[in-house]
């Protein structure tokens, strides 16, 4: 958690921490049993940032899940990466996504599925694998999940 999404959580009551984490994990979980590892900035993590907005806006609502996961994004980079951005773009654009699909709430996984098949959702190509991840570079774009 970035230090802007702690102090929120520290916030919250017990129901809504448990809420929260409940669908973090859940998504994450997900994402990487179901998809190609490392699944970071790759189509694994678009399904992860949507599912898990969908699954915390159905748990403790639109506002708080976007007050929480905007702040998520707020981590401090390494300054030799300077592609940071892209992969913030990307998740900011799929959480956004996710909050939108929480009201089909009963059939999120297919819900989630069918935005990626439609392309509806975005990951990062032309990335480099270092260190155990892939990072975007300076020619990566977001790309519509159906591609």
């Amino acid at each position: 958690m970035s230090p802007a999404e702690v102090a929120l959580f520290n916030n919250l009551s017990q129901l809504q921490k448990k809420a929260y984490l409940m669908a973090a994990v859940q998504c994450y979980i997900y994402a990487e049993t179901h998809f190609p590892r490392p699944v970071r900035n790759r189509k694994g993590d678009a399904f992860k940032h949507t599912f898990w907005n969908a699954l915390s806006t159905v748990y403790i609502g639109e506002a708080l899940t976007e007050q929480l996961t905007t702040a998520h994004e707020d981590i401090e980079y390494d300054p030799d990466y300077p592609s940071h951005n892209k992969e913030t773009q990307m998740d900011l654009h799929n959480n956004a996504k996710g909050r939108q699909i929480a009201y089909g709430a009963g059939r999120l996984y297919q819900l989630v599925h069918e935005s990626m098949d439609d392309g509806d959702l975005r990951y990062l190509n032309n990335l480099s694998y270092q260190d155990g991840f892939w990072k975007a570079t300076k020619s990566s774009q977001l790309t519509p999940t159906n591609q």
